[in-house]
């Protein structure tokens, strides 16, 4: 396997080039993977937050690769949708109708 470079480095095998390989009957798909920077700019925090969540144990699911933090962008996104939340009837009506 080998990282490849970029913002976000796909991790593949050698001859795989971001598209499925069939191995056996399984298909492997590419791994998006995103920097602890990237990560941080995606999400308007600072990067020192993605270190207290990792420390803490929230947050997106991370990966330690021969000493560098990355996630995967589909757990990010998978964080993100996990974290949507709905408004309020209040916060919704007084929209419409433009009162506080």
């Amino acid at each position: 396997m080998q990282v490849r470079g970029g913002k976000g480095a796909a991790l593949m095998d050698g001859n795989q080039r971001g598209i499925g390989k069939l191995q056996g009957d399984a298909v492997m798909k590419s791994i998006t993977l995103l920097t602890s920077k990237r990560v941080a700019e995606m999400l308007s925090i600072p990067e020192g937050t993605l270190r207290y969540w990792r420390a803490t144990g929230i947050g997106p699911v991370w990966h330690k690769l021969e000493g560098s933090i990355r996630y995967d962008e589909s757990d990010v996104s998978r964080y993100v949708e996990k974290n949507r939340r709905i408004p309020s009837v209040r916060a919704f009506m007084e929209d419409l109708d433009g009162s506080q």
